[in-house]
């Protein structure tokens, strides 16, 4: 089951090379992870919600987000 995403409204969204999708909040990161399912059409998600605590430099992400040419995903927070 999906915990909630810890803002109501997100700010920025990205892709990194293995699928997973980043949310940017101004509460945090939330981390979609696909499941494998049999059936297609029945995508789920796991998700991990990020901040402060795990060495965000702000909780507030609500600007860009890129991808490295390793795939790595790398998100602005008005903390820089």
């Amino acid at each position: 089951m999906l915990k909630p995403v810890p803002a109501g409204t997100v700010l920025s969204i990205g892709e990194d090379r293995s699928g997973r999708i980043y949310l940017g909040t101004q509460r945090g990161v939330v981390r979609l992870t696909p499941l494998l399912r049999a059936e297609p059409g029945a995508e789920e998600f796991s998700n991990e919600r990020f901040g402060v605590a795990d060495g965000l430099p702000s909780a507030t992400a609500n600007w860009r987000q890129l991808r490295d040419s390793r795939g790595r995903i790398w998100i602005a927070t008005t903390g820089g």
